[in-house]
Parts: structure tokens; sequence; C-alpha cells
């Protein structure tokens, strides 16, 4: 039983790209910080390099392991949306406790005047 795919329209793929378009600028502007959020967090400048490399070299390392294990996993959640769970849950959960020990995080965060994001604006 194979599913025919339907095909896009136009408008359809422009408003997918110009979606894609948005996420992109999000990702640009985060890139910009990184290495000042890295510097705010007390790395060294002499290991930011070490800090910028270790996300890809995870991702290209785990990405395929887990895309492997999804092609093989049906259910009644389908087939990423478990690992997406899975993943996203404990993440959250980390995250959440990081700002809570870390209250000079959320003291830093709530001192930021608009200067600080866009100096000059």
């Amino acid at each position: 039983m194979s599913k025919i795919k339907p095909k896009l329209g136009f408008w359809q793929i422009w408003n997918m790209s110009f979606g894609f378009l948005g996420i992109q600028f999000g990702f640009a502007l985060q890139n910009a910080n990184v290495s000042r959020i890295f510097g705010t967090l007390g790395a060294k400048v002499e290991n930011i390099p070490i800090l910028w490399i270790a996300a890809p070299v995870t991702g290209l390392i785990i990405q395929p392991i887990i895309g492997h294990m999804s092609d093989n996993t049906w259910n009644k959640l389908g087939r990423r949306h478990p690992y997406f769970l899975v993943g996203a849950i404990p993440e959250e959960d980390k995250i959440q406790l990081a700002v809570k020990k870390n209250t000079w995080f959320k003291e830093y965060i709530s001192e930021l005047s608009p200067d600080d994001i866009l100096p000059g604006a």
C-alpha cells in the first residue's frame, strides 16, 4: 500500500520557503551572539572554537543513529514523535533546572536593556 504524495503548488512552496527564511534569520541572530554568550557563561577565549564545533560534531554522530532507529519505528504516535518526546522532555527539565540554579543568569536577563541587545538603537 503506497501513498501518493500530493504535488505542491507554487504558493505552497513559497509559503514554506518564507517560513524557513524566518527560521534562518532566527538562527543567524542567535549565532551572531554565541561567542559573547559563551564568554558571559565563563568560557575562556581559547576554548570558544571547541564549543562552536561541539554541536555539529555531536549532530554528525547522533542524528544518523536516531534517524535509523526512527525509520524502523511505527506506533500510534508515528515514526518521529516518540523520539521528539524522549529528547524534548528531559531537555526542557535541564533548562529549567539550569535557570533555577543559576540565579545570576536570571539577574543578568532581567537587567538587560534594549541598548545591551541593540547598541545604538
